[in-house]
């Protein structure tokens, strides 16, 4: 009977402790402007980096982040890094390779 009780108490925690895991990330800890390490310790490993390349001058990476962890059925954000720092970030985009191209001089030309 104790090990009916246990496993139906089990049962229960593990139900209602379920309900805890959903959460939105807190957009308004993210600037522009901040490493790829500020990012990931904020919101945590990229669930993967959609593109990564080098140019005479400097390095694209984009980052994809879904909006709601440990959900399969949410927005996906692609953060967009420059020689390290966040130049811009919002939801996802399908991008082709000429596209990387276009947005890194994009960017690259406001810097200078």
């Amino acid at each position: 009977m104790k090990l009916l009780k246990a496993s139906f108490v089990l049962i229960i925690l593990a139900t209602l402790s379920s309900c805890g895991v959903y959460y939105s990330q807190d957009y308004t800890l993210i600037k522009i402007g901040m490493t790829t390490e500020e990012v990931i310790a904020i919101a945590g490993k990229p669930i993967q980096i959609v593109a990564a390349k080098k140019y005479d001058d400097g390095i694209l990476e984009i980052y994809e982040y879904p909006s709601r962890p440990f959900r399969t059925d949410t927005l996906l954000n692609w953060y967009n890094f420059i020689d390290n720092k966040l130049e811009e970030w919002g939801p996802k985009e399908q991008y082709i390779t000429s596209d990387y191209d276009r947005y890194y001089k994009k960017h690259r030309k406001n810097r200078r």
